[in-house]
């Protein structure tokens, strides 16, 4: 969960499950993990997945600018180029996604997909589900972009305005070069609730 506080209000994102499938020429797989109310603590034994997890919810939000880059290069391996399983069997990615639900303060959830490989897909492409994909899978959806001109301001098709605006925060404005305020870019003020 990421809070912060406006007007005395708790304002939040929560995040309440994460699917990841990677479809590769030997068969599917992947993880999935629900996460309860409050703090929720991750651990596990070096390259159990923990990164992985971690990099696909940052990813999925598109801030994988905190992790060293844009796109699909900043994801770990075996999301986009081989799966190892068992121990020195490898599976080439042909496919792979992940699905994160999260949720605002209001109680209104929807379900992002986002691909991390996919031939036919440019990496800019979000897909938001209006409800939980874990209920129901037959949701109304809208296509929108990250990382390309209007990806925070266009009202309709821009990612980041939409999770600005359904997690109600009013982001901070700043001088531009040229004296105008402008608000500030989401994935700026990322790194200071999203911590590996």
């Amino acid at each position: 969960m990421i809070q912060s506080i406006k007007n005395g209000k708790i304002i939040m994102l929560k995040i309440n499950n994460i699917k990841i499938d990677v479809n590769t020429n030997n068969g599917l797989f992947g993880a999935s993990h629900t996460f309860r109310s409050g703090l929720n603590i991750v651990r596990g034994n070096n390259t159990s997945g923990k990164s992985s997890l971690f990099q696909a919810i940052v990813y999925a939000l598109g801030f994988e600018e905190l992790i060293g880059g844009r796109f699909e290069k900043t994801m770990q391996s075996v999301l986009k180029d081989q799966v190892e399983f068992p121990k020195h069997t490898f599976h080439n990615v042909l496919q792979s996604l992940i699905l994160l639900e999260i949720e605002n303060t209001n109680g209104d959830i929807i379900t992002i997909r986002r691909f991390v490989q996919n031939p036919n897909r440019k990496s800019q492409l979000i897909d938001v589900y209006f409800g939980s994909l874990s209920t129901n899978d037959n949701l109304k959806s809208r296509p929108m972009f990250i990382h390309d001109n209007g990806g925070a301001s266009d009202e309709n098709y821009g990612f980041h305005l939409y999770l600005e605006e359904f997690l109600n925060w009013e982001l901070p404005k700043v001088l531009t070069n040229k004296g105008d305020l402008r608000k500030i870019y989401i994935q700026q003020i990322a790194s200071s609730f999203i911590i590996e």
